[in-house]
């Protein structure tokens, strides 16, 4: 189950930055009142290489049954943890935005169960 999770968080992560580079409606949702819309786009990196590439790197380690599977997992959880307390706080503070740390949410509790499950 967490090489299934895992390769679907990656596809979502790729298909919420090609509606949020897309579509600027669906962008609104996650920028803070008052922000450019461009200061979401310095995340597209880092969400590339940690969460996506976190992603496919560690549910291949697993399905491979790799060594570094579990330390490629632990990197990727942290990184949606990281990303996750930045949106909720972002929100928060900002009175909006509320919609990155709902969908973060899912993310970081599948992520953190597999994490903690895997012998």
């Amino acid at each position: 189950m967490a090489v299934i999770w895992l390769c679907v968080q990656g596809v979502l992560g790729i298909l919420w930055w090609v509606l949020v580079l897309a579509w600027p409606d669906f962008r609104a949702l996650f920028v803070a009142p008052g922000a450019p819309p461009f200061t979401l786009h310095a995340y597209a990196l880092p969400d590339a290489a940690i969460i996506i590439g976190g992603s496919f790197a560690a549910a291949l380690g697993l399905r491979r049954e790799r060594p570094w599977a579990r330390p490629a997992l632990w990197f990727t959880a942290g990184g949606v943890a990281y990303a996750t307390l930045y949106c909720l706080l972002t929100a928060l503070l900002s009175g909006g935005a509320w919609a990155a740390p709902a969908l973060m949410a899912p993310a970081i509790a599948l992520t953190l169960f597999f994490a903690l499950r895997l012998p």
